[in-house]
């Protein structure tokens, strides 16, 4: 039994550590569909090619609407958002895809 809940908080910090990157995913298909907070969520949750990109499956919980705005804000109030953005830029570039710059 021990170790099974030792197990199951493992895997539920795991999950929690990645939810970052998962928003992160979510603005970025934003950014690319020219999709609201309310449109990504919903594409997120509809089309499988969005969920298997921000790394999630049928069995996972999707941010919601109010996570991606909250997640969104933060990133801009702390300019991070810029940074966040050009590193993916520029990983786009060096594997000779055309990026798309993040709009304010």
């Amino acid at each position: 039994m021990k170790r099974f809940i030792v197990r199951s908080v493992r895997a539920i910090l795991a999950v929690k550590e990645l939810i970052p990157f998962i928003l992160f995913k979510m603005l970025v298909l934003q950014q690319l569909s020219n999709l609201s907070d309310e449109e990504v969520e919903f594409q997120v949750n509809d089309r499988r090619s969005f969920e298997e990109f921000v790394g999630l499956s049928v069995m996972n919980d999707i941010p919601d609407v109010i996570t991606v705005t909250f997640y969104s804000a933060r990133l801009r109030k702390t300019k991070v958002i810029d940074e966040l953005f050009e590193m993916f830029e520029s990983y786009r570039r060096d594997q000779g895809e055309l990026a798309t710059r993040w709009m304010e």
